[in-house]
């Protein structure tokens, strides 16, 4: 998984930052996955948005 979010962040890098949105619904662990998974993308170069 390291290497794929090495890879991930030098393409991010060499472009214009994109940004990700999560929206969750449901219970706990929904969020807590949602976390995971936005956490996994700012670790990839992606700035993290509101809207």
């Amino acid at each position: 998984m390291k290497t794929y979010i090495d890879k991930v962040r030098a393409l991010v890098q060499s472009q214009a930052a994109p940004k990700v949105f999560v929206e969750t619904y449901g219970c706990q662990q929904n969020e807590a996955d949602s976390e995971r998974i936005v956490g996994m993308a700012v670790k990839m170069g992606y700035g993290r948005t509101d809207t």
